[in-house]
């Protein structure tokens, strides 16, 4: 029924006076949500929606506001989020904007509780756009007989417009254009550029959360039933998706509720008023309570169904809840940690045991078997080899374990990167020491470069100019290129190419454009050159660099191009200064020195947080730009190099920089995000790593040791 004249928003400042639907019953909100198109009648009567690019909830996008009534009494951090009211204002009036603009559409209210103790329940009001968003709280929360209807007044609103999103997202310091923002001193929160119909269901638990242990109750996250007297009750506690709801459907023990309660000095209560279950996997024999309950009046987001019969796969989703393998997936390649760092989690005889022999030792033992029986086997890309002893250490732990597990000789297969200017040299004897194993070299590219300026960083003659100028054009990087490939077809290995660094760029098709263009290049040269094969930095990329190689090798490989053609010296290998486009030498610049400490710091801030490939300015970055960037800066400063404009590069000077940089990060991503970063750590460990006396080795050692 239309009830505009029993329900007035205006107080919210939405002015919509017509088109008002409070509490519709379920078969009204049914028709209505079939009618808008916003979803299809299902299996056995239930209602099917798709929540578009949100198939759950998104905490990174959950905000609380900072203000007094709350401040004091919410643990903030990760969880709990800042935003100031200024923010909110903002956002709240764009939302009532989108409402007041689409005032000829329907709008939908559901009033009703959450809580199921009448001492505890807090007055819950719902409005919404999609019909099926108020069937999903009609669902949800706990419904309110005619008389208490007549009389409700709500504690606490969400409003929820979907459609809206926050385009000044990274001006206000939040993490996307999706935003769920709370506001517990006037009792309203907003929603936008979410669908997902978990968020409302999610946020009234998180005010119940808030505002239960202020009255003395403790408010829990789990499942709960009840034998049939009423007195023994069993908590099941767990995140979302590890089984409590199907835990706690015992056909001998009532069901309390599936996945928030209370606990009262009067007992368990439920804070739903239904039940949300994932049915990924479901089984009608194993699982009949939760099947039984899909019938009509039941809501399934994201569900896979045959178009014309509409039974659901529940074994499968094209919203990414679960993930399949292709008939003929992509070999999986392991890259254990370099010789150089260690795994401090995991002790030998009370000492830190080896990062690479931990990564390799963890996933051979329990994978070798199943991959042996599948027809691949146990395959490594080995990093940051200087010479042929550590590649005769990897051929003595690849030995040792084949013996063990009585596998023949070579079962184990590996790739070396050769991403050091010491292993240049020593090609020959790398592929000599691990002939059993040994598939390939791989060129690598950055952490190249990076070696090039530590093991020269006290020789003046040695400085590089700006990271951008030093390509793979240039002398010693296309010499050693080309010796790899020689090396190589000479001793029947294969020869992989670099990383192509360019990911796609979205929402700028001519940026775009230039990106892939770049990449098609890349490859065009390396299979030109004779490289085997080579490597992209997104997934989306690999079907350019396939269908270059692919269009210009008649045989899987090129092993027969043996490259007689050319002849690399020792000198090529170190040839310097760089030469870039018309014979000029490569420069130093300003530009360049803040580009390094931009994103060496932006980097470390990320992999502090524990990522450690980072995509910055529409590339793919990982360790080796960081430690270029302050490399290259350690070296300037020691060698006293000048900027094109002619100024010395002091400490005073990159500390002028630096600041400037940082502040330039705060201003792109705002304060609030600035604060809940790591910017503090990742500045102090690149300012002491670019300005210490003594060169540190790699900048993930220190840095190890703060996460």
């Amino acid at each position: 029924m239309s009830i505009q004249q029993e329900i007035n928003l205006t107080d919210l400042g939405i002015n919509q006076n017509k088109n008002i639907y409070r509490n519709l019953p379920m078969e009204r909100l049914v028709e209505e949500t079939i009618l808008n198109k916003e979803g299809v009648m299902g299996m056995r009567g239930a209602v099917m929606v798709d929540t578009g690019d949100y198939t759950g909830r998104s905490p990174n996008d959950k905000y609380f506001v900072d203000e007094p009534s709350s401040t004091d009494k919410l643990w903030w951090g990760s969880v709990n989020r800042k935003v100031s009211e200024n923010i909110f204002d903002e956002l709240y009036a764009k939302v009532v904007q989108y409402y007041n603009n689409h005032d000829d559409s329907s709008t939908y209210v559901f009033d009703g509780f959450g809580g199921a103790d009448p001492k505890y329940r807090l007055n819950v009001r719902i409005i919404a756009k999609k019909a099926w968003q108020a069937h999903f709280c009609n669902n949800m929360f706990i419904r309110p007989a005619w008389d208490e209807l007549n009389i409700f007044a709500p504690d606490f609103t969400i409003i929820n417009a979907s459609d809206v999103i926050d385009e000044q997202f990274k001006a206000h310091g939040l993490n996307s254009e999706t935003f769920i923002i709370f506001h517990l001193g006037k009792n309203i929160a907003i929603i936008g550029g979410t669908e997902y119909g978990g968020e409302m269901k999610k946020g009234i638990f998180s005010v119940l959360h808030y505002i239960l242990p202020l009255q003395g109750v403790l408010s829990m996250h789990c499942s709960a039933n009840v034998d049939t007297s009423g007195c023994n009750t069993a908590l099941f506690f767990g995140l979302s998706g590890t089984g409590k709801t199907t835990l706690s459907t015992d056909p001998n023990r009532p069901l309390i509720g599936d996945d928030e309660h209370g606990w009262s000095d009067d007992g368990i209560f439920n804070f739903e008023g239904g039940c949300y279950a994932k049915v990924i996997n479901l089984d009608k024999n194993a699982e009949p309570d939760i099947y039984n309950a899909i019938h009509d009046g039941a809501l399934l987001e994201n569900v896979v169904y045959d178009e014309n019969t509409r039974e659901i796969d529940f074994t499968d989703s094209k919203n990414g809840k679960e993930y399949k393998l292709i008939e003929k997936p992509a070999v999986l390649i392991v890259r254990p940690r370099g010789w150089h760092l260690p795994e401090k989690h995991f002790t030998v005889n009370g000492e830190i045991t080896s990062g690479s022999l931990f990564d390799f030792g963890v996933y051979f033992f329990h994978n070798h078997k199943v991959l042996i029986d599948n027809g691949s086997g146990p395959y490594f890309y080995l990093p940051k080899l200087e010479n042929h002893k550590e590649a005769c250490l990897w051929s003595e732990v690849f030995k040792f374990s084949e013996e063990k597990f009585n596998l023949a000789k070579g079962t184990i297969k590996a790739t070396v990167l050769i991403e050091t200017i010491l292993a240049a040299f020593e090609m020959d004897e790398i592929l000599y020491e691990l002939k059993d194993n040994i598939v390939g070299l791989n060129c690598g590219r950055w952490d190249y470069i990076f070696s090039f300026i530590k093991k020269f960083r006290n020789h003046k003659s040695f400085v590089l100019p700006n990271r951008s100028l030093v390509s793979m054009h240039v002398h010693f990087m296309k010499a050693y290129s080309e010796l790899l490939i020689q090396t190589c077809h000479k001793r029947r290995a294969h020869a992989i190419g670099g990383m192509a660094a360019q990911i796609p760029i979205k929402n700028d098709e001519e940026e775009n454009k230039k990106s892939l263009q770049k990449v098609y290049d890349d490859k065009l040269i390396e299979v030109y050159n004779g490289h085997d094969g080579t490597w992209v930095a997104h997934p989306a990329l690999v079907t350019i660099a396939k269908e270059v190689f692919d269009n210009h090798l008649e045989y899987p490989c090129q092993l027969g191009n043996k490259r007689e053609d050319i002849h690399v010296t020792s000198s090529d290998l170190l040839k310097l200064p760089v030469k870039t486009a018309g014979g000029r030498s490569g420069v130093i610049t300003e530009t360049g020195i803040r580009t390094n400490i931009n994103v060496g710091i932006l980097y470390i801030e990320a992999w502090l947080k524990g990522n450690g490939c980072v995509p910055l300015y529409n590339l793919m970055e990982d360790a080796a730009t960081a430690e270029i960037s302050r490399a290259q800066i350690w070296q300037w400063l020691r060698h006293g190099s000048k900027t094109t404009d002619g100024k010395t590069i002091t400490k005073e000077y990159f500390d002028l920089l630096m600041k400037e940089e940082l502040e330039k990060i705060k201003n792109t991503i705002g304060d609030n995000q600035y604060a809940r970063g790591k910017f503090s750590e990742a500045s102090d460990i690149f300012k002491n790593m670019s300005t210490s006396t003594e060169f540190e080795e790699f900048l993930t050692l220190p840095a190890y040791q703060l996460i």
